[in-house]
């Protein structure tokens, strides 16, 4: 995965081309998550949409993925990623769906939208942030160095971290069930 030049509006935008960029996208999101200040149970939807949303596009021509908390209303993380449009083996017909798979990723997140039209294509997928996110600058050099820190996983370390987080998950949910009885 390679950071191509800042893109003003973003803290970290990376290439999408192969699946081993799958695996680190899904481990940069959740450092993004946790470095946001979000509970466990959010920092692994993120992870989880992310992964899906970037094994749905993988094979998109100019693939990127975008990380930003855009000025607005509401306090979100948005990711962005953004394609030109068709496949790099050719046309829709090879294999990849024409429009993307959506519903995995809405299940997790606040919002997930397709925008198209023009010359790219974007998904871009919220969640909001923490009530007590303060958006200081060097809260953002913090989400910042989260988003750059991570090497390359194989499956096998990718598949261990993804159960890990399934168990944890699992077991915080089971106490706070039994925190409501």
């Amino acid at each position: 995965m390679t950071v191509p030049a800042a893109r003003s509006a973003s803290l970290s935008a990376f290439d999408l081309a192969t699946a081993q960029d799958v695996f680190v996208l899904r481990r940069i999101g959740q450092s993004a998550a946790e470095a946001l200040g979000m509970d466990r149970q959010d920092q692994v939807r993120i992870a989880t949409a992310l992964s899906e949303l970037g094994r749905d596009r993988l094979g998109c021509t100019g693939l990127t993925v975008s990380f930003t908390l855009p000025p607005g209303p509401e306090s979100v993380l948005a990711v962005v990623f953004e394609w030109d449009g068709g496949t790099e083996t050719g046309s829709w017909d090879s294999g990849t769906k024409p429009a993307p798979d959506l519903e995995p990723a809405a299940r997790l997140l606040n919002r997930v939208r397709h925008e198209s039209g023009g010359a790219r294509e974007r998904i871009v997928a919220e969640h909001p942030l923490p009530a007590d996110w303060s958006d200081t600058p060097a809260a953002r050099l913090g989400v910042r160095a989260a988003l750059r820190r991570h090497a390359p996983m194989t499956l096998a370390d990718d598949l261990r971290a993804q159960t890990r987080d399934l168990i944890a998950t699992l077991e915080e949910t089971r106490a706070q069930r039994e925190e409501l009885r």
